[in-house]
């Protein structure tokens, strides 16, 4: 826990700093201490050992070996692999140094750029250390584990930012890396779906009609999928289909997070409720936000037939972070209990970063073979 509180104070302690020079006008000097800031998160990443998260030790590490130690080209890795090119490209790249740290530095670059990115972007609307904070709170140890679906995650997000913006060229290239990162982030297309849905029917009651249509199209999606999985596995690519193969029961359910889950639906119906008489623009972006944490919640009961499913919750579920979170506080803007609200929901998120949450994928306790000061009292 030592290094992520560490992190956490440094990368905050810089994000603050930029913020701060980027409000006086002096953009290069904020953008200085935002560098620093990322950086600060990448090297806790690259100092890890290979003990923290499962993933580190498997196909990373698999792909550096042979790279460095067999001397394979790009395409003789594919071929050996079948991972998603850029995320064999990036381990290339990082090959050249000869040393497993600068991969895993490079990896959480991967992941906290288009974060950064994002963050930079929404300044006008939203505090960058905000921000920040939250994806420190809610990706970063999970980052550790889930490596290269956590970075198709961070550029969904920001590849939401720029459509919901109507950049489209710069979201189609930022969708595009994702799913080069992971190809399940191709599921991100209902989420753009939506956004267009409800942008183009500005209509309340139109925008009523279509949330109960697509919410319809998603249940029988669920259902139909759900049903025929076993034929569809057949087409699909072998890693896939293994992961259909691994079927959960019910015993995998947990009150637990479903709870959790249902608790970002009513900060997220509160917040549309809030705007839906004050801000037309702010209540249509709070409703897709509301309407992809219902679809997460479908896709955590999916998990129960397909544990994969749960997985592909995440898209939806850290879009709807980073759009919602920061609005909660305008909710509560004229009240007196503001403090208590806003110093419940940081604890909230405190807790989701620490060690309850990342213990399965081992992420927890964070261990170092490069900096032994970084090292927790006690081993795993």
């Amino acid at each position: 826990m030592k290094a992520y509180i560490l992190c956490f104070i440094i990368s905050i302690t810089f994000t603050y700093i930029a913020e701060l020079k980027i409000k006086k006008n002096k953009k290069r000097i904020g953008i200085f201490f935002l560098i620093l800031a990322l950086f600060t998160i990448c090297i806790i990443a690259g100092l890890r050992d290979r003990t923290v998260g499962i993933d580190v030790s498997n196909y990373p590490l698999t792909i550096f070996k042979l790279y460095v130690e067999q001397g394979y080209s790009f395409i003789q890795v594919e071929r050996v692999t079948h991972i998603e090119p850029l995320f064999s490209i990036i381990i290339l790249i990082s090959s050249i140094f000869k040393n497993f740290n600068i991969t895993l530095f490079l990896i959480e670059f991967c992941c906290a750029l288009p974060i950064f990115i994002y963050a930079y972007n929404k300044r006008e609307k939203f505090s960058i250390t905000f921000l920040i904070f939250i994806f420190l709170t809610t990706m970063y140890a999970k980052s550790f584990n889930l490596i290269r679906q956590f970075i198709a995650i961070s550029w969904i997000v920001l590849s939401i930012y720029y459509f919901e913006n109507k950049k489209y060229k710069k979201a189609l290239f930022a969708y595009i890396i994702a799913i080069l990162f992971h190809y399940t982030a191709v599921i991100c297309i209902v989420a753009y779906f939506i956004i267009y849905i409800l942008e183009n029917y500005k209509n309340r009651e139109n925008k009523r009609n279509w949330m109960i249509f697509i919410i319809l199209i998603a249940i029988v999606f669920t259902l139909l999928f759900t049903v025929g999985l076993n034929s569809i596995s057949k087409f699909l690519p072998d890693k896939y289909a293994a992961y259909i193969g691994s079927q959960y029961n019910i015993s995998s359910f947990k009150i637990s997070s479903l709870l959790k889950k249902l608790l970002w639906v009513v900060f997220s119906a509160s917040i549309v409720c809030y705007y839906r008489k004050k801000d037309d623009m702010v209540y249509s972006e709070q409703l897709v936000y509301l309407m992809l944490l219902f679809i997460d919640i479908i896709l955590y009961f999916m998990s129960l037939k397909v544990g994969t499913f749960g997985r592909l919750g995440y898209y939806f579920l850290y879009i709807a972070y980073f759009g919602m979170i920061p609005k909660i506080r305008d909710i509560f803007k004229q009240k007196c209990f503001i403090s208590f609200v806003i110093i419940s929901l940081l604890l909230v998120l405190w807790y989701n970063m620490t060690v309850v949450n990342w213990q399965a994928d081992e992420t927890y306790p964070y261990s170092s073979d490069v900096c032994d000061f970084l090292n927790e009292n006690y081993s795993k």
